[in-house]
């Protein structure tokens, strides 16, 4: 699946403008809840980006690394994934 970054500036105040895409075109809603609550915290337009970008680059690894946290993700299984991330010898995408 492929996952892009948009912004969409005509959007309510309380969302953000970045927006993750899967490749059908609909809204990755995890991540965008999560860049939503970040917008209603008022972070700057910048600060959001980075989130966002953030974001796309976990969940495109996420989705190369399958089954190595289940939904439910326990907090050692959770630390495993941001640890792997990390360390993950691709670096990460530039905007």
């Amino acid at each position: 699946m492929k996952l892009t970054l948009v912004e969409r500036p005509l959007v309510p105040p309380s969302a953000s403008p970045y927006r993750l895409l899967d490749e059908q075109g609909q809204e990755v809603a995890w991540a965008n809840t999560f860049l939503d609550a970040q917008r209603i915290r008022q972070l700057s337009l910048r600060s959001l980006r980075a989130y966002a970008y953030d974001l796309l680059h976990f969940a495109r690894w996420f989705q190369d690394h399958p089954g190595l946290c289940p939904r439910s993700a326990s907090p050692p299984c959770s630390t495993t994934c941001v640890t792997n991330s990390t360390n993950s010898p691709n670096p990460p995408r530039k905007p």
